[in-house]
């Protein structure tokens, strides 16, 4: 099995799926059913409501066949479809030149919308431990949510424009694309020795928020974008697009049945923390649906 939630995201992102969920696809769909399509409990932003502003306008000019064929250099050849079947050398033979995606993308931020056909996603189980009798429970698995190719190369594509639109403090390492868990180690230790050299007094705080991808509001992420003042389109895009969102689990047994996703983000788009590359480069603890 293998251990790294980065691998397990990227075996399954990739197309190298692993052994499925032998537990029966009912109790499986009951499962995520609950969880996903729990009441939204978002309460506001708190003292955390007062945020920098955006800049838009990487955002406003209209996304390029360039941009296009960029984002899909990244994804690997035998990169996993979504639920359409959707494969890289599908969006090629369609469209070599990346113009008609271009288009495609462009009518999406113009409509401030994305098409339903795009919302339906697949849920792969990865399992979180090697013993036989922990995995008899569907606690013990993780889920990772796979839309299709189309989407994902969007997303990809207005994540790059958002993480230039909205910085984040160099501070945080968390959900990026960066080696957030050695350098925070090294800052820990050299505090920790400086406390001991000089004898003065040191507390720390670690905080690990428990299946914090399976309750995100979304709400809470529309509200975020506002109060940086993202482009208000952007924001109705993006909000739409978990609008009608749904997904099918699927185990050894076949597929659940539908599950709308009310609650949380699909982890395995672009879009969703941490950041990964469109369809199948996952870093910093790449792990779908949460859990």
């Amino acid at each position: 099995m293998v251990q790294s939630p980065s691998k397990l995201a990227r075996s399954v992102l990739d197309g190298n799926e692993i052994g499925r969920c032998p537990i029966d696809a009912k109790e499986v769909g009951r499962y995520f059913r609950g969880k996903w399509g729990a009441k939204d409990e978002f309460k506001g932003l708190g003292q955390f409501a007062s945020m920098s502003r955006s800049r838009n306008k990487c955002l406003a000019i209209p996304i390029s066949a360039k941009e296009v064929i960029q984002a899909r250099k990244l994804i690997k050849n035998d990169s996993a479809p979504g639920p359409d079947g959707v494969v890289k050398k599908d969006m090629i033979k369609w469209d070599s030149s990346g113009k008609l995606l271009a288009w495609i993308f462009n009518g999406f931020m113009v409509n401030q919308k994305i098409p339903d056909a795009l919302k339906s996603n697949r849920t792969t189980l990865i399992p979180k431990d090697k013993e036989a009798e922990a995995l008899k429970s569907v606690t013990n698995w993780r889920p990772i949510t796979i839309g299709p190719m189309v989407l994902r190369l969007f997303s990809a594509i207005i994540n790059k424009r958002l993480t230039k639109a909205c910085p984040i403090n160099v501070r945080q390492k968390g959900f990026t694309n960066a080696p957030g868990c050695s350098e925070n180690l090294l800052l820990v230790e050299g505090v920790r020795e400086r406390s001991i050299k000089t004898r003065s007094p040191l507390a720390m705080v670690f905080i690990d928020l428990a299946k914090a991808f399976d309750s995100i509001s979304h709400v809470h992420l529309r509200q975020t974008l506002v109060n940086r003042r993202v482009d208000p389109g952007i924001v109705e895009m993006i909000n739409d697009s978990y609008c009608g969102c749904s997904t099918r689990v699927q185990t050894d047994n076949g597929y659940s049945g539908r599950i709308a996703i009310e609650i949380g983000v699909k982890q395995g788009d672009p879009l969703s923390p941490p950041v990964v590359q469109p369809g199948n480069r996952p870093s910093s603890d790449q792990t779908a649906g949460g859990g």
